[in-house]
């Protein structure tokens, strides 16, 4: 399974060892999480800025993304905007050109749309119910 987690989903991974760690170390292991320079420039900008981490404790998330995700590059931009929040528009863009499964978000302004073309955009709450229905959908006998 192809997935994008949004920002605020890596960030909450790797500032406690809680669910949104679970998650996103587990679809590291078993899935294609794709990630883009956006994101990975977003994810610095708010873990130095805002939330005060340490430049090498960045540098190792940040390796560590690039060592277990698929990096797209040459993301093209939305033909429209698709979030009342513009910042989100990269985010949702990665994941319809990388074709992804589901994006994952904490953000109301991407949750709030549920979908993106194809592509159901869902709380990270939601990753497990999705994970069983998407292992029931590959093992349906027909």
């Amino acid at each position: 399974m192809k997935i994008v987690f949004d920002t605020n989903v890596i960030i909450a991974a790797f500032m406690t060892q809680g669910y949104c760690h679970e998650i996103v170390e587990y679809a590291c292991e078993k899935h294609q999480v794709i990630v883009s320079p956006y994101i990975l420039n977003e994810l610095e900008k708010k873990l130095v800025k805002k939330l005060r981490f340490q430049q090498k404790d960045v540098r190792k998330i940040i390796g560590y993304l690039n060592e277990h995700c698929t990096l797209a590059s040459r993301v093209q931009k939305l033909s429209q905007p698709a979030s009342r929040d513009k910042t989100d528009d990269p985010v949702i863009a990665v994941a319809f050109q990388e074709n992804v499964h589901a994006l994952f978000s904490g953000d109301n302004d991407l949750l709030v749309l549920k979908k993106y073309q194809y592509i159901p955009i869902l709380a990270p709450k939601a990753f497990w119910e999705y994970e069983s229905q998407q292992l029931l959908d590959t093992h349906t006998v027909e």
